[in-house]
């Protein structure tokens, strides 16, 4: 082991006031940046995402990150303004996030636009839907979802 992977040569941070100090404050415009619901804007910004990765966790901490994409305006299903709905799409069949939100119902979306700087992230509680009336809705090439995430 070198001297640089030695832990007892690290200074780690353990708790927040220690973080806040290292890093600053945030500013006031990303500090209240935090929705409720889906502004006409967030929900046009969905609508022109191609690609989003699906943060999920089981309930003993067992972390997954799950890459979902479609072409941009199919991705994803605006229900209302606190319900959208990703199509599963044919894939490997490992279903880790899927298994952690049977476990663990909470999920971080984080939407991107290629060759956009910024990003749009969907925070709530996951469940899968095997069957409901917009499923209908999120066909793409012909191919209806068996399942959708909804959150």
């Amino acid at each position: 082991m070198t001297e640089s992977t030695k832990p007892s040569e690290w200074s780690e941070i353990i708790d927040a006031e220690s973080l806040t100090a290292l890093l600053g404050e945030p500013t006031q415009r990303v500090r209240d940046k935090a929705r409720h619901a889906l502004t006409d804007l967030d929900t046009a910004w969905l609508r022109a995402s191609p690609f989003c990765v699906v943060a999920t966790a089981s309930a003993s901490g067992d972390c997954d990150a799950s890459p979902k994409g479609d072409p941009a305006g199919e991705l994803v299903h605006v229900i209302d303004e606190k319900t959208i709905a990703l199509a599963e799409r044919p894939g490997n069949r490992r279903a880790d996030g899927y298994r952690n939100i049977l476990e663990n119902p909470y999920v971080g979306l984080l939407f991107v636009i290629p060759g956009r700087g910024d990003t749009v992230r969907v925070n709530g509680r996951a469940r899968l839907v095997s069957e409901a009336p917009f499923l209908d809705e999120m066909t793409v090439k012909g191919h209806r979802p068996v399942l959708a995430m909804v959150v």
